[in-house]
């Protein structure tokens, strides 16, 4: 990364600034970066290491509900409603069930591509679908959900009733209850809370990419503390979630570990 300065008259300051994209979904985190000064017919300056705080917008929730109306004996529409459960507009939204995988289902018509789905705003529209004389009572179809800013947000399956009865589908939450970005090299505790509309089926917690836990869900909620060893430097912290419909959620944090000063020994008198 490289910060245009220009000129710098003698004995004075100049500051640099540069843009940068972030994609969603990237958690406050705090890294070590080194700096290089570079100027003209000079050699480069190693300046030392500062800290680069940096995050970006939370990926956006959604939920999704459907159920089904029969039209005739070889036809029926789908109706689907995407709610966008979070703070920012998604823009150039495109929601639609996947090719299904039984012969006996097929999609007549296509889902819909919306312009922009405000904060907690929500949209329906329909999908019709041809039916063969074997089509199984509840169709096992799959429900893609894209907005343009923010890629994918829902590749989840929805088993529709042919009854017409509902089916909703939200993801479950993960949260850290006391977030930090730095803390001492060693044990350290990081407390989590993982929510879900329904019940959380389990959840698991991976440390710079080893499972470090397996957690039983079994209600709404579940807290627990996760300990980890935080080594010098970045710490990668995953926790996947998955609720008892198996739509799953996924979130990284990161935590710095800084190698506490060596206590003072006393020598004695010189």
């Amino acid at each position: 990364l490289v910060v245009p300065i220009g000129a710098v008259p003698a004995g004075q300051a100049v500051s640099g600034s540069v843009t940068l994209d972030l994609p969603a979904g990237v958690e406050p985190r705090d890294d070590i970066v080194a700096l290089t000064l570079r100027a003209h017919r000079r050699p480069p300056l190693e300046a030392g290491e500062v800290a680069l705080r940096a995050g970006s917008t939370p990926t956006p929730r959604v939920a999704v509900s459907a159920h089904l109306l029969p039209v005739s004996a070889t036809e029926a529409r789908a109706e689907v409603t995407v709610r966008n459960l979070s703070q920012v507009p998604l823009t150039g939204l495109d929601g639609h069930f996947a090719y299904p995988v039984d012969a006996s289902i097929e999609l007549a018509s296509a889902g819909a591509i919306l312009d922009t789905l405000g904060p907690l705003k929500s949209h329906r529209f329909e999908v019709g679908l041809s039916l063969g004389a074997d089509a199984p009572p509840v169709l096992p179809l799959e429900f893609e959900l894209a907005a343009e800013r923010f890629g994918e947000l829902a590749r989840w399956n929805l088993p529709l009733p042919r009854d017409g009865t509902p089916v909703v589908l939200e993801a479950p939450t993960v949260q850290v209850r006391q977030p930090v970005l730095v803390a001492p090299t060693g044990r350290f505790t990081l407390p989590v809370m993982v929510a879900d509309d329904r019940g959380v089926d389990h959840a698991v917690v991976w440390v710079n990419g080893q499972k470090t836990a397996w957690i039983a869900g079994g209600s709404t909620q579940v807290a627990f503390d996760t300990q980890v060893v935080l080594a010098a430097g970045s710490n990668l912290i995953t926790i996947t979630a998955t609720d008892d419909q198996g739509l799953p959620a996924r979130r990284t944090f990161s935590v710095r570990g800084e190698d506490s000063p060596d206590p003072a020994v006393d020598a004695g008198p010189p």
